[in-house]
């Protein structure tokens, strides 16, 4: 359940961090999948014929076109794993929501030594060009994050920031605010960097036994992963069922054009330029 106090964290910050929600159990079902998926994007990645996972979307690290950067369709592509994480993470969505919340899309970072450093950003910048608009990603960490080896920093509070700076914000949408950022060329989406330096950046260090949940317009990035092994984080993000199933949609525009921008704001991806 959640609380009134976890409740107004999330209404004031955008994100909420709720420790052991995960069993033993269900992390090492959880890792034991994302293994498997890990070990077909790279097999795929290499060029390897191979029929296992054939909707599993694989985007390479824009620095090292032959390691993966994150897979997608992780939800299509691994039935128990879906019904694991469904049965896990749509209850808990939907109720801070306040309504029924279903899957949108998904993805695994895969966070290599010395790369998948993330620029500031909002998620909502990305999903607005597809029907939805409210949106809450789980973040579930396969590997414990820690500030050495990249872990998501969300900006403090950037409601109050954007506020006190109105000259930063470009729109407001569902009372929230949509910060000045790139739109077009390399950095397509970023928030602005004179934006992003001005704001606090707290460090979310995350076990696997934790669930962090944020919404689409709460500023977030990640630094390189500074440690000697990689470091995995799942991410599923939910809409809200009454504005209908964009899942399949979603990926069936990607695989049209994996290239397209809305599909690699603020990565370590390439795209193509505006």
């Amino acid at each position: 359940m959640v609380s009134p106090e976890e409740r107004a964290h999330f209404t004031r910050a955008g994100w909420l961090r709720r420790g052991g929600f995960f069993g033993p159990e269900a992390i090492a079902r959880i890792r034991g999948a994302v293994e498997a998926l890990g070990a077909a994007a790279a097999r795929r990645l290499s060029g390897v014929p191979q029929e296992d996972l054939p909707g599993l979307v694989v985007v390479p690290e824009l620095e090292d076109p032959g390691a993966v950067c994150r897979y997608e369709y992780v939800l299509g592509s691994h039935p128990a794993l879906r019904e694991l994480l469904l049965e896990l993470l749509a209850p808990a969505v939907s109720e801070l929501a306040g309504e029924p919340f279903i899957p949108f899309k998904d993805k695994v970072n895969e966070k290599r030594p010395g790369g998948g450093a993330y620029r500031a950003h909002q998620d909502i910048v990305a999903y607005r060009a597809f029907g939805p608009r409210a949106h809450m990603t789980a973040m579930v960490s396969v590997d414990p994050a820690t500030q050495e080896n990249g872990a998501l920093l969300v900006a403090e509070g950037y409601r109050i920031f954007a506020h006190m700076n109105p000259w930063d914000v470009v729109e407001t949408l569902q009372g929230r605010p949509v910060l000045r950022s790139h739109q077009g060329g390399e950095r397509h989406g970023d928030v602005h960097a004179d934006i992003a330096r001005r704001m606090h950046w707290r460090p979310l260090e995350t076990r696997p036994d934790e669930l962090v949940l944020f919404d689409s317009f709460v500023p977030h990035r990640s630094e390189v992963n500074r440690s000697k092994s990689s470091r995995r984080a799942l991410f599923v993000t939910f809409s809200a069922a009454r504005e209908g199933d964009w899942y399949e949609r979603y990926y069936e525009e990607k695989r049209r054009s994996p290239l397209d921008p809305k599909f690699h704001v603020s990565t370590p991806t390439r795209h193509t330029l505006l």
